[in-house]
Parts: C-alpha cells; sequence; structure tokens
C-alpha cells in the first residue's frame, strides 16, 4: 500500500508539474493593467499586450489612475479620461487584444480599487446602516 501511494504521489506531482509549466487556456494568469496618467499611445498599447502574450497573461483588467508626487501635486495628463482621443485608445486597445487573443476587463470608473474621484466626499464613504436582522 506504501509503494502505491509514493506512485501515485510521483504521478501527481508530475502531472502538477506539466500543467504549472504549461497551463490551459482556462488557468492563464490575469493582470492589472493601469493606464497611469493619460500616458498612453497606441505604440505603448501594443507593446504592453505583446509582452503579455510573451509571458502567458490570457485576460487583463484596465484601469484609469492618475499619480501624485512626494509634494502632492498631481502630474500632468496627456490624455484626458473619456476624451475623444482616450475612446479612440481604448477601441485600439479591446482591437488589439482581440487580435492577440487577450480578453480585457475595463474598470467602471478612474481611480484606485474603483474608487471614484475628486467627486467623492468624505460624508459618502460611509456605509449605510444595516438593520439587526437581515435575511
Amino acid at each position: 500500500m506504501l509503494i502505491w501511494s509514493i506512485l501515485i504521489g510521483v504521478t501527481f506531482a508530475d502531472d502538477l508539474n506539466e500543467t504549472f509549466k504549461s497551463p490551459t487556456e482556462a488557468t492563464k494568469p490575469w493582470c492589472y493593467w493601469y493606464w497611469l496618467n493619460g500616458e498612453i499611445s497606441e505604440e505603448g498599447i501594443t507593446k504592453d499586450l505583446e509582452s503579455m502574450v510573451e509571458v502567458g497573461i490570457k485576460e487583463v483588467i484596465l484601469m484609469n489612475v492618475s499619480t501624485k508626487l512626494k509634494t502632492d501635486k498631481v502630474m500632468p495628463v496627456s490624455v484626458s479620461i473619456l476624451s475623444p482621443e482616450w475612446n479612440e485608445l481604448n477601441r485600439y486597445a479591446l482591437r488589439e487584444a482581440k487580435r492577440l487573443n487577450v480578453g480585457v476587463n475595463i474598470a467602471n470608473c478612474p481611480g484606485w480599487s474603483l474608487s471614484g474621484g475628486p467627486w467623492i466626499k468624505p460624508e459618502n464613504l460611509k456605509p449605510p446602516a444595516l438593520p439587526e436582522v437581515y435575511y
């Protein structure tokens, strides 16, 4: 019985090792794809997506975010979110992703973790009171 258990364990480990080295399409990883401060271009989009394919990325979660310098000054934006140029770059990214067979999920608003933007005031961040009993 012990020898049988060892053989099954070795076989399972070999299969797991091979699956890790060559994952199926369904198990390939996703990653976040941040477009920082509107610094985006068709050339950069293509290079990003081709690099992702090269390392085995299957899908991305695309988020537009802005960063601040240590001085708390917002960095200048090259392409404004929701501008006609930004919309065209999104369409271009989707076409390139389709060409490369990479799935794209686009966040529903700019910001970190779908947090919105400067229009969200501190009083909007308080969760509603929960009822004492809920089903």
